[in-house]
């Protein structure tokens, strides 16, 4: 680029210096602040929704921690008391163990009656000589036909699992469920305590927002969501799920879109269960890209009407200065015959009025010289 050249290209037109001034002065500042303004709220606003969201995270795990921690405490003196696990080893079923049967009976009745939480409580045992009632059933010589003895992990004593419960003659529910190994002392006879969550309860509990929420356990099948559909999804979650600490906020694919996703783990009382929990925000980068959009708009809008003021401004002044121009040519070629109005109120006005004013003198003179020089004339 030849500066030289283009130094003398902009000082040949007022309007192109004008136009020039504009664009450093005015246009690249607001383009440079405009944009640093723009990034920032977008900035403040993605931060804002991030931690609403892992607000909202820390919530559902703090309500999912405080559920299944009581569940675990309540069900303790079950499996705890001696007299209530020996009954499940015994060959007799006689009046003392009778007596025993019927207290377990009515502390676990109690408990179901007085928790809201639990949707089902059950012992299940393979002592023929158990008999079976509301909450203890003997079911024979093996658990594997029970969907919670299939998934729990072998060697095992306390763990949670998800297990398939009907609601009604068409649906079925995910429900959360804990199953703790009652130690019978008998190398023959077993028995677990099997405690299912209510899902509604789950629901109510952790439903207060408008967020998108996922829960699963260690095998990252869904336990729980607030779409049912997803339910019988597994639980999407980054490379590096398998930390201790596991936890990621950012951009993920759900449904085929791109949303505002937070996810976090965490390890469930006693027992040691990873339970992972997603929250997701569907209308953040919505809501944050339709403020950029506004924000460019306005950005546009000022660029567009200054750059008009600007415009309309330079091509005034340029006509002004160009009547000037004509009224001054004209005057120095003896042509007096100038505008006798010039529309503004500055400069440019002072100087045609002097112009103007000079006019007059110098036709006045002129007449005057005329006049003089007709008296004196000699016939």
């Amino acid at each position: 680029m030849n500066w030289k050249r283009l130094k003398e290209t902009v000082n040949k037109k007022v309007k192109r210096q004008i136009m020039v001034v504009y664009i450093v002065v005015t246009v690249i500042p607001l383009f440079l602040l405009g944009s640093l303004s723009f990034g920032m709220l977008r900035g403040q606003l993605k931060k804002s929704y991030e931690m609403q969201l892992e607000a909202e995270c820390i919530r559902v795990k703090g309500t999912l921690f405080d559920i299944t921690s009581s569940v675990y405490s309540f069900s303790e003196p079950i499996v705890s008391v001696q007299s209530y696990r020996d009954i499940f080893s015994k060959e007799e079923f006689g009046s003392d163990e009778k007596q025993v049967y019927n207290s377990l009976t009515n502390f676990m009745t109690s408990i179901r009656q007085s928790t809201a939480a639990v949707s089902s409580m059950n012992i299940y045992t393979n002592n023929p000589n158990i008999p079976s009632n509301t909450c203890i059933r003997q079911k024979g010589d093996s658990f594997e036909k029970y969907d919670w003895y299939q998934k729990m992990k072998p060697g095992v004593w306390d763990t949670w699992v998800w297990t398939t419960a009907q609601v009604n003659r068409t649906q079925q529910d995910e429900e959360l469920t804990m199953v703790r190994r009652i130690n019978t002392g008998s190398e023959v006879y077993s028995a677990y305590l099997v405690i299912a969550i209510s899902s509604n309860h789950l629901r109510n509990r952790i439903l207060k927002t408008d967020s998108f929420i996922m829960a699963s356990l260690d095998d990252f099948n869904c336990i729980f969501s607030t779409d049912y559909k997803a339910e019988e999804q597994q639980m999407p979650l980054t490379e590096n799920v398998q930390e201790n600490h596991y936890n990621y906020i950012g951009p993920y694919r759900l449904n085929g879109e791109t949303v505002l996703t937070t996810t976090s783990a965490f390890h469930a009382y006693i027992t040691g269960d990873m339970f992972y929990i997603l929250v997701s925000d569907r209308n953040a980068y919505q809501q944050i890209n339709l403020l950029t959009k506004i924000l460019i708009l306005i950005l546009s809008a000022a660029f567009l009407c200054t750059s008009i003021v600007v415009f309309l401004f330079a091509t005034l002044f340029l006509e002004r200065v160009e009547a000037l121009r004509i009224a001054m040519n004209r005057a120095s070629q003896g042509d007096y015959n100038i505008a006798d109005e010039f529309y503004g109120a500055d400069e440019l006005t002072d100087i045609f009025n002097s112009l103007k004013t000079m006019v007059q003198k110098v036709r006045k003179r002129e007449a005057e010289y005329y006049e003089t020089s007709w008296k004196n004339r000699d016939f």
